[in-house]
C-alpha cells in the first residue's frame, strides 16, 4: 500500500510499504482524510527528538472501519477518529488524572504507525484504554479531522477556565490561534485580540471575526495592548513555537492575570526568558498546556456539533497523499490554515 515515510528534516516519500498486520480485538482502518499538523510541520521541518526515520507520520486523521472482528462497539463502515497519545493508565500522572502527562504515552506516528497511509492499524489496546470515537451523522469528514485538535484547545481554556467578560489576546492566528479564538468566545469572553506577524495569517483570521487584528511586525504588541487595556488583559494565549511571544505575554497581562504557552518551541531554541517580579509580585500565572482528556475529546466533539467550531473556515487545500512533500511545503506557510491530506 502507498504510505508517506519521514525521512529526516525536509525529506518525506510516497512509498509503496507492506500492509499492516492485525489481530483480531485490533480495528483495521481506511484513512479518508488526515490533516498536517503543527507537529508534523515541526518534525519534518526541523528533525525530532523521539520519531525516528523512516517513520509514518499523521494522527489528525478520519478513517472507515474495514475489519472490527472482536471490537466491542465498533463495525464494518464505522467512521472513527483516535487521539494520537495513549497513556498507559498505570503510571503517578494515569492513576492521578493527568493522563495527558503520561510518563509511559504510546504514540500514532511514532510507536504505531500514523495516518499518511492507505491503511493503519489501531491496536486492541488503544480500543481497551478508550481512545477511539465514532463519529456520528451530525459530524462531517472535515469536521472530523478537527476534533483531535479542538480537544487539545479546550483543555487549555479549561486549565483556568476564563470567566464571561474576560478580555484574551491570542499570539499566533494560525488554526491553533483561531480555535483558541472560537472558544474563548464561546466562553463568554468579551474582547478576543489576534496578534500575528504575518499579514497573510491575519487576513485569513479576518472569517471569523475577531475583535481586532494586530500585526506584530508593524506595531508594538505590548504598547498596543497597554494602550487598550491599561491595566492588561486577562489571559494570553500564545499559540504559536516563538520563545519572545510567551515573554511579550507576561508583559502584558493584568495582575493575577494567565498566560498559557500552547505549542512546542524548536529544540535549538525553546529557553524563554520572563520578568521574574511580574510573576511574583502581580501574582501573574504561567502554564503550559498539552493534549487533552477522553472527556474533553467528547465535549470537543459536542462543540463541534452545536457549530461553536467554524469548520469550513480551517482546512485552506486538499492535497492527495502522492502530493504530501509539497503539502508539508505550503502548510508552512502563513498562507494557509489547515491543510488535508486525502486518501480515499
Amino acid at each position: 500500500m502507498k504510505a508517506a515515510i519521514w525521512y529526516g528534516q525536509n525529506n518525506i516519500e510516497v512509498k509503496d510499504i507492506t500492509e499492516p498486520k492485525y489481530k483480531e480485538g485490533d480495528l483495521l482502518l481506511q484513512v479518508i482524510c488526515c490533516n498536517i499538523c503543527g507537529s508534523d510541520i515541526r518534525t519534518y521541518r526541523h528533525g525530532s527528538n523521539s520519531i525516528k526515520p523512516g517513520t509514518v507520520l499523521g494522527h489528525e486523521f478520519v478513517a472507515k472501519v474495514i475489519d472490527a472482528t472482536n471490537c466491542d462497539g465498533f463495525s464494518e463502515g464505522d467512521l472513527v477518529i483516535a487521539s494520537q497519545d495513549i497513556p498507559c493508565g498505570e503510571c503517578w500522572y494515569c492513576t492521578n488524572g493527568y493522563e495527558n502527562v503520561c510518563e509511559n504515552k504510546l504514540e500514532i506516528g511514532k510507536d504505531f504507525q500514523g495516518a499518511f497511509a492507505k491503511k493503519i492499524v489501531l491496536p486492541e489496546v488503544i480500543l481497551k484504554k478508550g481512545w477511539v470515537r465514532k463519529l456520528d451523522s451530525q459530524i462531517s469528514i472535515d469536521a472530523g479531522s478537527l476534533i483531535e485538535p479542538v480537544a487539545s484547545c479546550l483543555h487549555t481554556q479549561k486549565l483556568l477556565p476564563p470567566k464571561e467578560g474576560d478580555n484574551v489576546v491570542i499570539i499566533g492566528a494560525g488554526p491553533i490561534g483561531c480555535m483558541h479564538g472560537e472558544l474563548a468566545k464561546h466562553a463568554g469572553a468579551d474582547k478576543v485580540i489576534m496578534a500575528d506577524l504575518s499579514s497573510s495569517r491575519l487576513e485569513i483570521a479576518e472569517k471569523f471575526n475577531f475583535d481586532k487584528y494586530i500585526n506584530s511586525s508593524k506595531e508594538d504588541l505590548v504598547q498596543v495592548i497597554r494602550e487598550m487595556f491599561p491595566f492588561g488583559v486577562d489571559r494570553v494565549i500564545s499559540a504559536n513555537p516563538s520563545v519572545d511571544a510567551v515573554r511579550q505575554a507576561v508583559e502584558m497581562v493584568r495582575k493575577k492575570g494567565v498566560v498559557i504557552a500552547f505549542g512546542g518551541f524548536p529544540k535549538a531554541n525553546y529557553m524563554v526568558e520572563l520578568d521574574g517580579n511580574r510573576i511574583h509580585y502581580d501574582e501573574v500565572v504561567v502554564i503550559g498546556s498539552y493534549a487533552y482528556s477522553r472527556e474533553e475529546c467528547d465535549e470537543a466533539m459536542d462543540l463541534i456539533r452545536k457549530g461553536a467550531i467554524s469548520v469550513d473556515n480551517y482546512i485552506s487545500r486538499r492535497f492527495p497523499l502522492e502530493a504530501i512533500e509539497e503539502a508539508m511545503v505550503l502548510a508552512t506557510k502563513a498562507e494557509v490554515m489547515k491543510i488535508q491530506i486525502r486518501l480515499d
